[in-house]
């Protein structure tokens, strides 16, 4: 359960004993296991022991390395040119040039430009391909890796994050249906 490396946020002071002079927790404080099984508390204890999983949780969630930051995931130049070819229409910032630049820009486009293709996030895409085709595209997770389903076909291919796998689910889909669908 606890291992070390792990931080844990506590949400409700831990007082030790029932003194709530002698508060071994704080809550907001965010605190790191130095070994398993083990929290470091406020008096800097590293073997302070938690064998009660239940009463654990009742007071610490796991927390995020500060470090950790989330970024929308963009499909890449080709998926991007392929979905512009197949009526894909919005107002984005994110774009393409011609010759697979990307750029967040400043100002919305639209995919009228001609020397621009609009580079929608993966969420977006699979928004679009739903209401477009009814056809969901999804990761789903094998083996610690990812690949993508849709319509019940799932790719061969393990990648290591799921915006890989739904990327290519998205290319396939669009290689093998372009001339159905125009």
């Amino acid at each position: 359960m606890i291992k070390v490396g792990d931080r844990w946020l506590c949400y409700k002071d831990v007082c030790m004993n029932g003194n709530p002079k002698d508060i071994a927790y704080r809550k907001g404080t965010t605190y790191i296991s130095e070994m398993d099984g083990c929290l470091t508390d406020e008096d800097g204890n590293k073997d302070h022991h938690w064998s009660n999983v239940f009463y654990f949780d009742s007071f610490f969630c796991k927390s995020v390395p500060p470090e950790v930051k989330v970024k929308e995931s963009y499909c890449s130049f080709k998926v991007s040119k392929l979905l512009k070819e197949l009526g894909f229409k919005s107002e984005l910032y994110t774009v393409y040039y011609q010759d697979g630049t990307f750029e967040d820009a400043q100002i919305r486009y639209d995919n009228s430009e001609p020397d621009l293709i609009l580079a929608p996030s993966i969420w977006v895409a699979i928004s679009w391909v739903w209401k477009r085709y009814g056809i969901w595209i999804e990761a789903i997770s094998k083996e610690g890796k990812f690949m993508y389903n849709c319509q019940n076909h799932s790719g061969g291919f393990l990648y290591n994050i799921p915006e890989e796998a739904i990327e290519a689910g998205i290319l396939r889909l669009l290689d093998v249906y372009t001339n159905s669908w125009r």
